[in-house]
């Protein structure tokens, strides 16, 4: 079973996300921020993170270094309403498998989704 931690400020957007996600047979776990999120990537085996770009404590870069250290195989997705050229680059660079923005598109997602999962097993 492909394990995805989701990284979202939004409460409801993240119960959203896990819930849909745990319905299409995805091992889901959630964060808030970026200190619940680097518990779970620390203790926690993981194939996919998706991360909001804003966090209130951090931003997605620094979750990508952190995954760079505690779990460099994992594929990171961000998803931001507003991305920069610079953020767009500076996300690259750092590893990103997937820039999404907002507002979702739920197929979108899910197929880009089952693409890595496949990849991971």
């Amino acid at each position: 079973m492909t394990r995805v931690l989701i990284i979202e400020d939004d409460i409801h957007a993240l119960s959203g996300l896990i819930e849909l996600l745990t319905s299409e047979g995805y091992e889901t776990y959630g964060a808030r921020n970026f200190s619940d999120a680097s518990q779970i990537i620390i203790t926690q085996s993981l194939d996919i993170v998706i991360s909001d770009y804003r966090l209130p404590d951090r931003d997605g870069n620094e979750i990508c270094l952190l995954l760079k250290e505690y779990q460099p195989l994992v594929k990171l997705f961000l998803i931001s309403a507003l991305f920069d050229r610079h953020m767009f680059e500076t996300a690259r660079l750092n590893g990103v498998h997937e820039i999404i923005s907002k507002p979702l598109i739920v197929d979108d997602l899910l197929n880009k989704l089952q693409r890595y999962a496949v990849e991971c097993h």
